[in-house]
Formats: C-alpha cells, sequence, structure tokens
C-alpha cells in the first residue's frame, strides 16, 4: 500500500469566507493562502501508470479548469508572523465523499485505489510576530469538526496507509491479572485501551472476577464491558437482572416499566416495538394523493391519525463538536419519527441543555468559577450557541420548528473543594408527529437521488463512467450524432450533459474531455435552492420549446448547483449567437436577471437552459415535468386564463416530432 497526494488551491469564493471567519476569532489575521491536499491511498503503485493517472487527475479537477494539481504542496512558513495547520478526515473510517469517489475511480477502471480523502490547509499571515498555540487553537476550532475530523501533522498524518497507526498488538487477546494484582491491573488496561472506566466502574470489575466469577478476565472481555456500558449501548442494563440489597428483583427493568401499561391508558397503537412510540389520535381531513403510481393532484380526505412522540440524547457528540453534534442527535430523533410503521411526518421539535458554568464575556456572575474543562470539550457558551443553532438548522430542513425546551446552567465548587457540574452536557431532544393509523405495520420499502451524491461536482461520477468507456463513450456518440434522435436533460441530466459536450458549440464529444464549454456550478448562495420561480423562454433553436417563444412562465426549480458556468466570453457569445440560449431567470419586469432570489444559481444574464445548435437536444435546470398539470402550479394571476399548463405543450411538441407531425 501507498498513500500518493495531490494539492491545488481552494476555490476562491471558499478562501475568502474562510478568511472572513479566521478575522472574526483572531483581528490580527491579515491574509490566507488556502490549498487543498488528496490523500490517495492505492493497493498497488505499479498499476498507477501515466494513462491512469491522467484519469485520476481529471476526476478530482475542477470541472471546468486546466490540471492545477500538483503532487507538492505551495505552502510553507517563511516567516515569523506567519502559521501554517492542516485539517482533514479522521482516519479511522471513510467518508462518503471518499466512498462515492473510490466508487467513480472503480467504474472507471482504476480498482486499485482503496481510498480519497481531501484535507485542507491553510497559511495565515498576522500582523504579529508572535501567535501561541492556544491562539492557533482557536483558530483551528472554526475550520475544524472535532467529531469527525482532526490536525495533520508531521507526525499525525497517514503515510502509507490510513490505518498504519492503529498497530496490531502483540497479542490479540490475552488475560488481565485482576486476580494477582487487582484493582490496579484493570487501572492499568483502563489506560492502555482507553476504555473510559471510572473508579466505580474499575471497583465493580475487581469484585465481579475477583470474588464472584473468580478468575481472570482478557482484554476481550474488559472491552465488551466498556462499550456495554457505554453512552449510547445501555439497552442491555433494560433486561439485566436487578439486585436491591442483596435480593434479586422479580422483574427486569423493562418488565417493570412495560407492566405500567397495566394500570395506565391503554391507548398505545405502538410500544417498545419499532422506532417511536404512538398513542391513538384523532380523526381529521388533510391533503391526500389521489394517485400513487402515477402523477395525480391532491384530494381533500377523512382520515385516522396517530400521534407520535420519541425523545433522544446526544450528549458527548454534542461536547466534543456542539453543532454537528446538535444537528446528528436531532437527525437521528427524526428518522425515528419518519421510520414508525409505513412512515410518520414530524411536526414539531423540543429540546433541552444542560451545561455547566457559562462564564459570559462582561457578564460575571458571583457564583461562577473559570475551571478547565477536558481539552476536548468545548465550552458550555459555545455548546448553547452551536448546539442550538445546529438543533433549529437541521429541524428546519425539515420543516420541523422547534417550539419549546428549557436550559439549565448549573456549576459549583463546594466549601471542601469539590466541584458539581455538569462538566459533560445533556442534549435532550424530543419531537412530535403524526402517521396514518392504518399504516402502522411495516412493509418492504422501494426507495430510490443525485448521481454519485454530485461528489467531485454535479455529475461528474455520471459524466466520468461514459466518458472514460470505450463502450458507452461510442454508443452515446452514435445516438447524438443520429438526425432522428432527441434528449431532454432536467436538472442533474443537464449536468450531465454540459459535461458531455452535447450543448457546446462543437460537436465532437472529446471537446468535453478536458475542459468542457458548459457545465454547471454551485449556486452563488453556497445552498439549495428549491423554490417557484418566473423563466422567460426565448427564441431559440430548441423544437419542444417553439410554441413556447417569448412566454413568461412560471415553474419548480430545485438544485444546488444550477449556476451556468462557460469556459470563457466567446463560447457565451456564440452559444447566444447561435440561439442555444433556451430560458432565462427574470425579475419582475420580465427582464434576464441575475439578482437573487429571482436568480436563484446567479447564472449569467439569467440563463436557466440551453439547446444544441440544432436544436434537438436541449439541457435545463427548471423542472417543466412537475408543473405540467395546472394543479401543479403554486400560484397563476388573475389575467391567466389557461386551463392546461403551457409546459404540456413542450412534452406534445417531443411527441409531434417524433411522429413527424
Amino acid at each position: 500500500m501507498e498513500i500518493i497526494r495531490l494539492f491545488c488551491p481552494v476555490e476562491e469564493t471558499k478562501r475568502q469566507k474562510y478568511l472572513r471567519n479566521f478575522k472574526k476569532v483572531n483581528p490580527h489575521v491579515t491574509s490566507l493562502s488556502a490549498e487543498k491536499c488528496y490523500h490517495i491511498q492505492v493497493s498497488n503503485s505499479s498499476a498507477l501508470s501515466t494513462e491512469s493517472l491522467k484519469l485520476l487527475r481529471w476526476i478530482l479537477k475542477g470541472p471546468q479548469g486546466d490540471d492545477n494539481l500538483s503532487t507538492d504542496s505551495h505552502l510553507s512558513v517563511k516567516l515569523k508572523h506567519e502559521t501554517l495547520f492542516e485539517i482533514g478526515p479522521r482516519f479511522t473510517f471513510s467518508t462518503a465523499e471518499s466512498t462515492n469517489t473510490v466508487s467513480i475511480c472503480h467504474n472507471v477502471g482504476l480498482k486499485f485505489i482503496d481510498r480519497i480523502e481531501m484535507s485542507v490547509r491553510y497559511l495565515l499571515t498576522l500582523d504579529t510576530n508572535k501567535i501561541d498555540e492556544s491562539e492557533v487553537n482557536q483558530l483551528i476550532e472554526t475550520v475544524c469538526d472535532r467529531m469527525t475530523q482532526c490536525r495533520y501533522t508531521n507526525e499525525n498524518i497517514p503515510k502509507n496507509n490510513f490505518f498504519e497507526c492503529f498497530t496490531e498488538p502483540k497479542k490479540r487477546w490475552y488475560y488481565i491479572p485482576v486476580m494477582e494484582k487487582g484493582a490496579a491491573a484493570i487501572r492499568d488496561e483502563n489506560t492502555k485501551l482507553g476504555l473510559a472506566f471510572d473508579e466505580w466502574d474499575i471497583n465493580y470489575y475487581t469484585r465481579l472476577f475477583q470474588s464472584l466469577l473468580k478468575r481472570n478476565p482478557t482484554n476481550v472481555e474488559l472491552f465488551d464491558c466498556a462499550q456495554c456500558n457505554s453512552e449510547h449501548s445501555r439497552h442491555w442494563f433494560f433486561r439485566g437482572k436487578i439486585f436491591l440489597d442483596g435480593v434479586e428483583e422479580k422483574q427486569s427493568l423493562i418488565e417493570q416499566i412495560i407492566d405500567t401499561q397495566k394500570s395506565s391508558n391503554p391507548n398505545n397503537t405502538v410500544k417498545f416495538s419499532d422506532n417511536s412510540s404512538a398513542i391513538k389520535g384523532f380523526t381529521h381531513k388533510t391533503l391526500h394523493a389521489s394517485s400513487f403510481t402515477e402523477c395525480g393532484k391532491l384530494e381533500t380526505k377523512t382520515v385516522k391519525s396517530d400521534l407520535i412522540f420519541t425523545a433522544e440524547t446526544h450528549n458527548m457528540p454534542t461536547a466534543l463538536s456542539p453543532f454537528s453534534g446538535a444537528t446528528t442527535g436531532t437527525g437521528g430523533r427524526i428518522r425515528d419519527v419518519q421510520s414508525i410503521g409505513r412512515g410518520g411526518l414530524p411536526i414539531a421539535g423540543t429540546v433541552g441543555y444542560c451545561v455547566g458554568m457559562l462564564n459570559i464575556p462582561g457578564y460575571s456572575l458571583p457564583y461562577e468559577t473559570k475551571l478547565n474543562y477536558p481539552a476536548s470539550f468545548s465550552t458550555p457558551l459555545t455548546i448553547l450557541i452551536e448546539a442550538s443553532n445546529g438543533t433549529s438548522d437541521y429541524g428546519n430542513k425539515f420543516g420541523e420548528p422547534v417550539v419549546t425546551g428549557f436550559t439549565i446552567s448549573f456549576g459549583i465548587v463546594t466549601e471542601q473543594g469539590s466541584r458539581i457540574e455538569y462538566v459533560k452536557p445533556v442534549l435532550f431532544s424530543g419531537g412530535l408527529g403524526i402517521a396514518n393509523a392504518e399504516q402502522m405495520d411495516k412493509i418492504n420499502p422501494e426507495k430510490g437521488g443525485f448521481s454519485y451524491a454530485d461528489t467531485l461536482g454535479s455529475a461528474k461520477g455520471w459524466a466520468a463512467c461514459i466518458l472514460h468507456s470505450q463502450v458507452l463513450k461510442s454508443q452515446f456518440r452514435a445516438f447524438k450524432s443520429r438526425a432522428d434522435t432527441f434528449s431532454l436533460g432536467v436538472c442533474n441530466g443537464c449536468q450531465l450533459m454540459a459535461l458531455l459536450g452535447w450543448i457546446s458549440t462543437e460537436d465532437d464529444l472529446d471537446n468535453s474531455i478536458d475542459v468542457p464549454d458548459v457545465v454547471l456550478i454551485q449556486n452563488v448562495s453556497e445552498r439549495f435552492e428549491c423554490r417557484w420561480s418566473t423563466l422567460k423562454i426565448s427564441e431559440s433553436n430548441s423544437f419542444m420549446l417553439r410554441k413556447l417563444s417569448n412566454s413568461i412562465l412560471g415553474c419548480w426549480i430545485a438544485h444546488g448547483e444550477g449556476q451556468f458556468s462557460f469556459k470563457n466570453k466567446q463560447v457565451f457569445e456564440s452559444l447566444k449567437r447561435k440561439k442555444c440560449i433556451a430560458m432565462q431567470y427574470v425579475d419582475d419586469n420580465n427582464e434576464p436577471t441575475v439578482a437573487y432570489p429571482m436568480n436563484p444559481n446567479g447564472s449569467i444574464e439569467g440563463v436557466a437552459g440551453l439547446c444544441s445548435p440544432d436544436g434537438r437536444h436541449l439541457a435545463i435546470m427548471p423542472h417543466p415535468e412537475r408543473c405540467t398539470k395546472m394543479w401543479q402550479w403554486p400560484y397563476i394571476s388573475n389575467s391567466f386564463k389557461y386551463h392546461t399548463s403551457p409546459w404540456h405543450h413542450m412534452f406534445v411538441e417531443a411527441y409531434n416530432w417524433c411522429t413527424n407531425k
């Protein structure tokens, strides 16, 4: 195994964003240079031929830029007032981006690539000659998710493979001499294996093996005990035996909990058997799909719904990385609401925080003391701010507002010097939901997203599998060159057609390999945009749009990378001259615009779609297929008198073209 590295500058918009955030933390920061580093783990370096390396570099480089990847870093500290640090994924698990990138590589024949992770190197210049390690750590906090990332240094960086730092012990399993050394033996193993036993745990397991089992435990047993007693794995406790004053209880804890149902309101419809619990709800009217097998309008229907409630804590992750810990805790709980029966709907969320002493700057309180926290923990004030943002952020994405909750800040030092405080925070996430009472039984789901999750850029993996396959490439070229074929690419399909060169000024498929004429890049807002936008159908060569020419119509859009980018001004002007601009985003005066949010992505002159010079191939980011029926439109003006959606004519024209009408 071997790890090779390729470096390239970060995008300018991201560099500026990083710089702004660094300046907020430390006003002495004056400038920033930043670069990405791809760490590529290969199982057989001899298989990395000139051709395969060229293909790999094409996959990793920007969608429209030249190959600016280098085997050497361009960043190094040369002056006293500079500091350099690198942040990347933790070594112990592959990121989702790595999994998708490796999948792309394997599909184009690069089978020898095992893992590809990306780190970012930051070189900061300050207007002071001295910066201590604590200040560097504060800067790192702004760009490092401590739950999933770590700092890369000369000593802490994968050299031959990502798992080389996890050396296999000389003995895979061995006995711990508890019978001979007592608690000291477990205490030593606790330190060596990082078991996180406290003194109560150590004394408990010492008595267990010395007095009851009367034998030495193995390292595997102690490790298993540590995992079973972790915050996320205490389910065994509910069915374990309970001894009270030396006498075994007749029921386990879970049996005692279930037993309460005998004397409570028997209104449960789901209990102790699914992701959430549910109680009998009520009968009400709701909007319901008229068909589940084809496009259909919503109808008013009377249904019976059950009420769902579920809750979860996510304490340790929130201590390490408040924003991410809170989002994943909220997300896991929302998932449980959605996963009950054949699907539930979240309604509202609750959240509770228990943290230590806040020590708000400029707001000192007589009972608060500044104490140290574990190095890996965030401060209580940071936890409250970041976790609150994370909880609301994730809930809002799923349409679940946080409507109530609680916050507790507590910490004291007693006269005896004892510290009583929420050192490890508590994040309690609860949520209400609703589900159809007739759909509480599970069935096998059929689920179906963007190609390769848009890793490395929109449709990049999809295009790679076509452009670098002699079989598929020749088939696509043959299809495009025939006079009796046409194609429509919507959203992800539009992004693919751009990379394939089907909406370029040239007809050669090979032109798209290195620097395509047109690509779709990230929205200027850097967010996924989903809204009803106003479009002007341009006078273009597209036969599908000929009856809609010069119309002003609303249409759904839903994309994160919808900004049309052209290789140069000449390409854009050529496409305009050849009548290849198919549609544009317009403002309230029906004029093409780049203003947000009328233009959701920032495309030049509001470009929303392009067609090929011969008009047979149409690539658009809006979704006309989602508004071919008038009941799919969220809004129409008073002057709109049509009973059939104008977008319907677009598909009628395609049918007529096929039948030569």
